[in-house]
């Protein structure tokens, strides 16, 4: 087991420490393909029976229940396994107190809320121009939609991946590669990752080729790496925008345009990956390719783990 002493163990710099390991990642990735790609494996092989019955008893749902909840958080499991393994209950205090540590700037909780769904307003905008109808906003008349769609992707996406893939894999990538290689090997995985649910022919993703899918992980992965190196190695924040992110189509739907002399991708279009491109550049000039860390405001004191 490491050892860590207390100095390493506070402030809020703890996440960038050189003393990192990153051959822990193996066993990391290891542990968090491992336990999500076993649900979902046995889940579309039917080696886990789903209960198809409309009417399912109260005994049959929460037996399934667990399994459905759980089956994302690879991740998260293998963040808090591996920093116990080797750093201890203090690891895993110091992984839990980068969530609980409320003390996030107003400007970057507005970016985060904000920048995802000002991405799919482009896209609508651009969408309009090229004379591509654009769907309605069923929040207006169903403002909870939102709220439920957040609710959701909060659980399924933010907690069930930011501890593992921010929390634990980026920090340790970056001890190694800048922050461009980091983020760049991490969306490579976040995108295989999500493998089995493009073969899962219940899934909306089903069919979606893997080439598509990695990229378009990729791009939404150089946006997770700025927002966590900018606030700080906040989980916090990359759990709420991670949420944000999977429900910007909700806030903001947008039919987007069509580019003839492309292949068309019924999931991801071209034109969602060139503004995804076009936004990422704009990320990678306002940080630098080699930290990813924006600052809004200077001097801001350490922040001791609760």
């Amino acid at each position: 087991m490491a050892s860590i002493n207390k100095t390493q163990m506070t402030g809020s710099t703890y996440w960038k420490r050189e003393s990192l390991e990153p051959r822990n990642l193996i066993l990391f990735f290891i542990i968090a393909f491992g336990w999500s790609w076993t649900i979902w494996f046995g889940i579309i092989n039917e080696w886990i029976p789903i209960p198809q019955d409309p009417n399912l008893s109260l005994i049959e749902f929460v037996k399934f229940l667990p399994i459905a909840l759980l089956s994302p958080f690879g991740p998260t499991i293998a963040a808090f396994l591996m920093t116990f393994l080797t750093e201890g209950k203090a690891g895993v205090k110091q992984l839990w107190s980068r969530f609980w540590n409320r003390d996030l700037q107003k400007e970057w909780l507005m970016i985060l809320i904000l920048l995802q769904p000002a991405y799919f307003l482009v896209l609508r905008i651009l969408g309009q121009a090229f004379g591509t109808p654009q769907p309605t906003i069923a929040w207006i008349s169903r403002p909870l939609l939102i709220v439920e769609s957040l609710v959701v992707n909060t659980i399924h996406g933010g907690l069930s991946e930011e501890f593992g893939w921010r929390g634990y894999a980026l920090p340790r990538l970056q001890a190694r590669f800048n922050a461009f290689w980091a983020s760049l090997i991490l969306g490579f995985s976040e995108g295989l990752w999500h493998y089995p649910l493009i073969v899962w022919p219940t899934d909306p993703r089903y069919g979606m080729s893997l080439i598509v899918l990695i990229l378009w992980q990729t791009i939404a992965t150089y946006f997770r790496t700025w927002i966590f190196n900018s606030t700080n190695g906040s989980i916090l924040a990359a759990v709420l925008f991670h949420a944000v992110q999977n429900t910007a189509g909700i806030i903001v739907p947008a039919n987007v345009f069509i580019i003839s002399w492309l292949p068309h991708d019924p999931f991801v279009p071209p034109a969602l990956i060139i503004v995804g491109i076009i936004f990422v550049l704009v990320i990678l000039l306002v940080s630098s390719p080699r930290e990813m860390i924006t600052v809004l405001k200077r001097g801001e004191p350490e922040i001791e783990p609760v």
